[in-house]
């Protein structure tokens, strides 16, 4: 037969109740075959997920005008704190109604830190970037959306923003002229 055993923390000093609920039915509780962490209304603690669950979702707008020529910053950031040390973070960003007359370009900079691959070529200048949101030639873009994922190793705060830059000194315009469009940042921390 087996035995049920209840056994109290020799260090602790608090006193755990097991209550009935007010209830005429008699039931049976059974304890499943495994080790484990009984679900509570507290949730499920992130240590516990099992790989490609989502631990945390962050999300950052703006709506405000921004221009400029090189690498304009200041359009949206936001800041993750991972759960886990391990977790991949995924970042999901929205540019709404930007102008240009030539190619737009996107770097993703992480606590300051420009995560995306070096390409170092003529078109870039040599920076590590890029994303070509593939603008065409003088005509006003109302939306794009690009991706970007980077590991964390660490549980320390992330402060995730991007830049945009043109292939060429000329300037670009974001929510011109108009400031109808939504920039957005969505920062997902995903269990490895």
């Amino acid at each position: 037969m087996s035995k049920v055993v209840i056994a109290g923390d020799a260090s602790g000093t608090g006193t755990f109740t097991i209550s009935a609920p007010n209830g005429n039915t008699d039931r049976t509780l059974v304890l499943p075959d495994e080790a484990g962490t009984v679900l509570t209304t507290a949730g499920v603690p992130a240590s516990a997920m099992p790989a490609g669950s989502v631990l945390q979702t962050v999300y950052q707008e703006n709506n405000s005008a921004v221009s400029g020529t090189g690498w304009v910053s200041g359009i949206v950031t936001a800041t993750i704190t991972p759960h886990k040390a391990n977790s991949k973070v995924v970042g999901i960003f929205t540019v709404t109604n930007f102008y240009a007359n030539t190619d737009v370009y996107a770097r993703v900079i992480v606590n300051g830190v420009d995560i995306a691959p070096s390409l170092g070529n003529s078109t870039t200048g040599g920076i590590s970037t890029f994303i070509n949101l593939n603008n065409s030639v003088g005509i006003r873009r109302r939306s794009s959306v690009f991706t970007k994922e980077h590991f964390s190793g660490s549980t320390n705060a992330q402060t995730w923003s991007y830049a945009l830059s043109v292939s060429d000194s000329s300037s670009i315009h974001v929510n011109y002229p108009d400031n109808r469009g939504v920039h957005s940042i969505t920062l997902m921390e995903i269990a490895v």
